[in-house]
């Protein structure tokens, strides 16, 4: 529901002021950064539809459709004041989980980032960046906050199983347990594991520029989740197209429309997602510029669970363990 207030326009005539565009637009990139910074991205897919992202925090997978971003047409059938309705419910609900989930790794909530009422596409560029913790210090005082009220409950549970542990069987098991949970989290560092960081360094050490025609949003998104540093052609990129280093450009036009830079590989949008999807780097020849692009495959779907698996499926597994 944020992703698609983010992708209305702001009409008076359905009720979608600016103010729930704007609050949706940065609640779905404060989850977005906080995806990035974590390196808990699984999977995407494109489809007529849009994006699906799907990421692993916590242990629990989670899925979210994101719209392709293009201009909107409302459909007067739809009551878009019910939609604001829950709208309404799911942005309350969504600062509530960017707030638990920033304070869970010890950042800093909101995140001082530079937000501008006025140009929204700027801002969705700017969203995407680093998130600034607020120190060192607010890390660790998260940490010793966390370690006193673990302190403060194990004494309690203490005091309970000396005053009741000879009469209840219960109060003996949680002894036991307590004792078990006491001896494991002096192994463990403080550090949470957020999900599966096996996909973050796919594109680790790449210099990426994604040209003005590509889909920005969620090539960024899937090349920052991997690792790459990017920059684009619009301003607030921290580098622009002509600079020294850029290792790879992301382009979705003929070759001859463009000059080629020597050094510099050249690839299709697809190559990004499909690279991602399977954790290495896929042949560039599969997805250079003017060559068609192989069948884009959902990682979603369990192929030998449908009964059928497609020669892609084959060919990216192959490449995958070479």
């Amino acid at each position: 529901m944020l992703s698609l207030f983010d992708a209305l326009p702001v009409s008076h005539k359905h009720k979608i002021p600016s103010d729930v565009v704007q609050e949706s637009t940065k609640l779905i990139h404060e989850f977005l950064l906080f995806v990035v910074k974590s390196k808990c991205l699984k999977g995407v897919f494109a489809s007529i539809k849009g994006y699906y992202f799907q990421a692993e925090i916590y242990g629990e997978r989670v899925t979210w459709l994101t719209p392709h971003k293009f201009t909107q047409e409302l459909p007067v059938e739809v009551d878009f004041k019910v939609l604001s309705t829950f709208n309404e419910f799911y942005r309350t609900m969504g600062k509530f989980i960017n707030f638990k989930l920033y304070k869970q790794e010890g950042y800093a909530y909101p995140p001082a980032l530079n937000y501008k009422k006025t140009a929204p596409e700027q801002m969705a560029r700017l969203l995407l960046e680093e998130i600034k913790s607020s120190s060192s210090n607010g890390k660790r005082s998260t940490n010793v906050s966390e370690e006193a009220t673990q302190s403060e409950k194990q004494q309690v549970e203490a005091s309970v199983i000396e005053d009741f542990a000879a009469v209840s069987e219960e109060v003996q098991k949680l002894a036991e347990k307590s004792s078990v949970s006491q001896s494991s989290s002096g192994s463990k560092d403080n550090t949470v594991s957020v999900g599966n960081c096996g996909q973050a360094q796919v594109f680790a050490g790449m210099k990426v520029f994604i040209a003005r025609e590509v889909p920005f949003h969620a090539v960024y998104f899937v090349l920052k989740c991997g690792g790459a540093q990017v920059g684009w052609a619009l301003p607030g990129s921290p580098f622009k197209e002509g600079a020294v280093g850029i290792t790879h450009q992301v382009v979705d036009r003929p070759s001859n429309q463009f000059t080629r830079v020597s050094g510099r590989e050249y690839v299709q949008p697809q190559w990004v997602l499909d690279s991602f999807n399977i954790g290495k780097r896929l042949p560039i020849y599969l997805y250079a510029c003017d060559v068609q692009c192989p069948p884009h495959l959902s990682p979603f779907v369990d192929d030998a669970e449908e009964g059928y698996v497609p020669k892609q499926r084959e060919l990216l597994n192959k490449l995958a363990i070479e």
